[in-house]
């Protein structure tokens, strides 16, 4: 799983998937999460994305990192980080668990996509 960091505020998660499509083919990864910020009423700049094998992780590392953001592309390049919680099963588990009720709203759910990208 890896953390992308510097996710322009105004994104939703559809838009950081539009963007990742880009440049990771469809079933590299099975699981998106980008955290919402209620107050702020947009995401917190980072968001988490768990790829389907370590190899795929490492081309999605290299190609994500200093990546521009098509929406902001004079903003800060998109940093990457190995996250904490690695592992789909993980990762859903550290959701459930932290899940508020702000996140209820299926717009600031974690994405989940199976073997096709579907």
């Amino acid at each position: 799983t890896l953390m992308l960091r510097n996710v322009p505020r105004h994104f939703t998660v559809k838009r950081l998937i539009a963007d990742l499509r880009t440049v990771l083919p469809l079933g590299s990864y099975d699981f998106v999460h980008l955290p919402w910020d209620t107050r702020r009423t947009g995401n917190i700049t980072f968001a988490f994305l768990n790829l389907v094998d370590a190899e795929t992780a490492l081309r999605a590392f290299f190609a994500l990192s200093g990546f521009r953001w098509t929406d902001a592309p004079a903003g800060l390049p998109c940093r990457v980080a190995s996250a904490h919680t690695q592992g789909l099963e993980a990762n859903l588990a550290q959701y459930r668990r932290r899940a508020t009720a702000a996140d209820a709203a299926r717009s600031h759910q974690p994405v989940l996509f199976g073997r096709d990208g579907r």
